[in-house]
């Protein structure tokens, strides 16, 4: 009895072995299970943010998520500079400011600058009250007087005095504007003669010895010629400023021009009689010894003249043509 139970202890079945092997490696993975599940409950390290406890993303906000954002709100627009303030801005870069004027929502300051060697050259900004912004429009400029309009345009009457100051010419017409091209500005800037009113007189050229050489009249306009006088042909120069200093007035229709340190010179020609056929001549040309004044009746209709000055290019022979018009020019009031 006894070899056959130890027969049978030390025999065990294929299919027992079998079933074993299973229990066994049914219970490593439970093992496996459990232990994965006891770490997953470890506290995270310290100092690392715990990334398992952040709130899934769904889209709809916190209910203290209004707390934490501040509102886009845009900043209240500022109070617009005045004039005084405009002032001390230019005043802080060394700046003289003559005169501030507004056109619709443009403003201009008109100002010179102190440290500029031509004395009283004119500069003009539009100035953007709001932001504090300048725009340089144009700058050393001789200016009598300005216009500016709504559409952001600036008209000015030149002094007609030279940059450098050497020299008299007549005022002229400068005028800067903004034009839209199909959609895009472009700054245009514009030069015309300007023609003055009759009750005004004026001056122009430089003082120094010249020669009248002749004298063309044709009714609306005068056309004088000069030449150096003998000795002083070094003197002249070739620029619009070789004419000698002369002054024209009108009154009681009949205009008087008198030309400083001039002489008529010897072969001194007058065509004014033949051009208009008329009898006497309706132009008179004398001298005292060192001026000459010439003097003629003007059209009835005139209303304002112009004196415009030029050097022939080859010749070298200066010029001066005064000019009478007739009819309304749109000027500003008291141009």
């Amino acid at each position: 009895m006894l070899s056959i139970k130890a027969k049978r202890a030390g025999t065990v079945p294929a299919g027992r072995r079998a079933a074993s092997m299973l229990d066994v490696i049914a219970l490593a993975v439970s093992l496996i299970f459990i232990l994965a599940a006891c770490a997953s409950l470890q506290p995270s390290a310290s100092g690392t943010p715990d990334a398992s406890a952040a709130p899934a993303e769904t889209g709809t906000a916190s209910p203290d998520a209004s707390a934490e954002v501040s509102p886009n709100l845009a900043a209240p627009p500022s109070e617009p500079l005045t004039d005084g303030n405009i002032m001390e801005m230019y005043t802080a870069r060394g700046l003289f400011v003559a005169e501030i004027r507004d056109a619709g929502a443009y403003t201009m300051v008109h100002y010179f600058s102190p440290d500029d060697p031509l004395d009283k050259a004119s500069r003009f900004d539009w100035f953007d009250r709001k932001t504090g912004e300048r725009t340089l429009v144009c700058g050393l400029i001789r200016a009598d007087m300005f216009e500016i309009t709504a559409d952001k345009a600036l008209t000015v009457l030149t002094t007609g005095l030279s940059t450098s100051g050497r020299y008299q010419q007549f005022p002229r017409i400068l005028r800067f504007g903004y034009s839209d091209v199909d959609g895009a500005f472009s700054f245009n800037r514009s030069d015309s003669e300007y023609f003055m009113p009759l009750e005004r007189s004026f001056s122009v050229g430089i003082n120094r010895p010249e020669c009248l050489k002749s004298v063309c009249y044709d009714g609306s306009s005068v056309l004088l010629t000069f030449t150096g006088q003998p000795g002083n042909e070094h003197e002249s120069p070739a620029g619009a400023e070789a004419v000698p200093r002369m002054t024209v007035s009108n009154e009681d229709g009949v205009s008087t021009v008198t030309i400083f340190n001039t002489i008529p010179a010897d072969d001194f020609v007058q065509t004014a009689g033949k051009l208009l056929g008329s009898d006497p001549c309706p132009v008179t040309v004398s001298c005292d010894g060192t001026d000459t004044t010439v003097t003629f009746k003007m059209r009835p209709d005139a209303a304002r003249y112009n004196i415009s000055c030029f050097t022939t290019p080859v010749e070298r022979i200066p010029h001066a043509v005064i000019t009478y018009e007739t009819g309304n020019f749109s000027y500003p009031k008291g141009w």
